[in-house]
């Protein structure tokens, strides 16, 4: 019997390619938009709105390389459960060069937890080979936290009133990495 072929896969990132998409994670954890995974065939930029407990997550896809994308597969997993996820737009199962799409998530806050999802990325491509990724995307626990404007009595006030069961509430996140200013 002949052995069975082996499919081609793609080469690791390099080291600069894996600070730069730290960097752009980092980045569209801050700002809310921006690029977020290249690796010389998909290109993956991000989009995030929040309001209070609940958001939408758009990532917009092209495909770079001179050779099409198939098989594509993008799902967001949370393995910690600190969001609830509705999908409202599935990507193609196929990019050709120059193509792009889009995919958007729907998002409910569930409880406070660490790390937040990340997107499970797979496809072939003839040129490079396969590649099956796990990307973080730009929802944290922090996502959710908006700014509350007090003076003095007006804190004073709102924090005499946590009394009673289940009013108050302390849990501590440790994070996996220096937190920079």
């Amino acid at each position: 019997a002949a052995p069975a072929a082996q499919s081609k896969v793609a080469p690791p990132f390099t080291p600069e390619q894996e600070a730069q998409h730290r960097n752009w994670f980092q980045a569209s954890v801050l700002s809310g938009a921006g690029p977020l995974y290249d690796d010389g065939v998909l290109q993956i930029a991000t989009k995030l709105e929040v309001k209070g407990y609940v958001g939408k997550l758009s990532l917009f896809y092209r495909n770079i390389h001179s050779t099409p994308a198939n098989n594509i597969s993008a799902t967001l997993n949370d393995a910690v459960g600190l969001v609830r996820i509705t999908e409202s737009g599935a990507i193609p199962s196929s990019l050709a060069p120059g193509a792009q799409a889009s995919q958007v998530f729907q998002f409910e806050c569930v409880k406070p937890a660490a790390p937040g999802p990340s997107l499970s990325l797979s496809y072939e491509n003839g040129g490079l080979g396969n590649r099956n990724e796990s990307i973080r995307v730009p929802i944290a626990v922090t996502t959710f936290n908006e700014q509350l404007n007090l003076n003095g009595a007006d804190f004073g006030s709102r924090w005499g009133k946590l009394t009673g069961p289940g009013q108050e509430a302390v849990e501590v996140f440790y994070p996996s990495a220096p937190i920079k200013a």
